[in-house]
């Protein structure tokens, strides 16, 4: 496992430096790369704290996935920053050659080969439970925080991220829609 930390790699992306002002001034530079193309979306109610995991009884999850346009996700972080006390919202590995064509082009990352596809993830204070990324990943933060816990490949055997029957998925084009919001 090769792991790197590169402080301030990403500190003169517009998306960085938007994020930097407000969440309003990030979800607008994000709307101007917008495709409209439905983001796929877990919501938790407020009552998950911000993790994402199974129900108490591990017969199912804890929050509802769907797919949203990123009008309505970035409406619903929006309302959560004004009130502080909304539900826990995520959208993740969001390709932004699908979603935002343009987002790249205006933030490059320099440790790539330019025709790397980047993924963008969106959403407010979670967690989300143990899981296998089946793709190399640099993660670059333009707003916000994010914590990771490492585990070295040969770990995964005994890395259980739930029961058997009822796991995350470990790709996302394997979720089912459950709702849509347009």
């Amino acid at each position: 496992m090769n792991q790197r930390y590169y402080e301030g790699l990403v500190a003169d992306w517009p998306a960085t430096i938007a994020g930097s002002r407000t969440g309003r001034e990030l979800v607008a530079y994000l709307a101007s790369h917008d495709s409209g193309a439905p983001l796929s979306t877990y919501v938790g109610a407020p009552t998950i704290a911000g993790r994402f995991f199974y129900r108490e009884d591990m017969n199912g999850f804890n929050f509802d996935r769907g797919t949203a346009p990123f009008r309505a996700v970035a409406d619903m972080l929006l309302g959560d920053l004004a009130t502080g006390a909304g539900p826990a919202i995520y959208s993740g590995a969001a390709s932004a050659v699908e979603h935002f064509p343009t987002f790249a082009a205006d933030n490059p990352m320099p440790l790539l080969d330019p025709t790397a596809i980047p993924r963008l993830w969106i959403g407010n204070a979670v967690t989300v439970s143990t899981h296998y990324d089946t793709a190399d990943n640099i993660a670059c933060v333009a707003a916000g925080h994010r914590h990771f816990t490492l585990f070295p490949p040969h770990r995964s055997p005994t890395c259980m991220s739930g029961p058997w029957k009822t796991r995350f998925p470990v790709n996302p084009s394997a979720w089912s829609t459950r709702w849509r919001l347009t």
